[in-house]
């Protein structure tokens, strides 16, 4: 099975990037990618912050209401998925154990 993982934030960048590094500890074989759906303004920033991190690949959503991105993750990761991650090779599973 080819696994990712999506790691998705907004804020509180220092708790994430420690949380990215605890659960690559825990599947170092699992490439793991971010979405970043906080302000545009700190872009910059977070690009920079978490360059030594274990994460493949970091973006973000393009929506410019940072609320509205919190509220609706499902459109967040929709947008990711559509221009990022159908790039990518991994198997999608929905549901539980069959």
């Amino acid at each position: 099975m080819n696994q990712i993982i999506l790691f998705r934030f907004h804020s509180h960048y220092d708790v994430c990037k420690e949380r990215v590094r605890i659960i690559k500890h825990f599947n170092p074989n699992i490439p793991i990618y971010a979405l970043f759906g906080g302000d545009k303004s700190d872009w910059e920033v977070v690009k920079k912050y978490f360059r030594d991190s274990p994460l493949e690949e970091i973006q973000i959503s393009t929506n410019e209401d940072r609320y509205w991105k919190w509220l609706h993750p499902e459109h967040t990761l929709r947008e990711w998925y559509q221009l990022h991650g159908h790039k990518l090779k991994f198997d999608l599973k929905i549901g539980g154990d069959e």
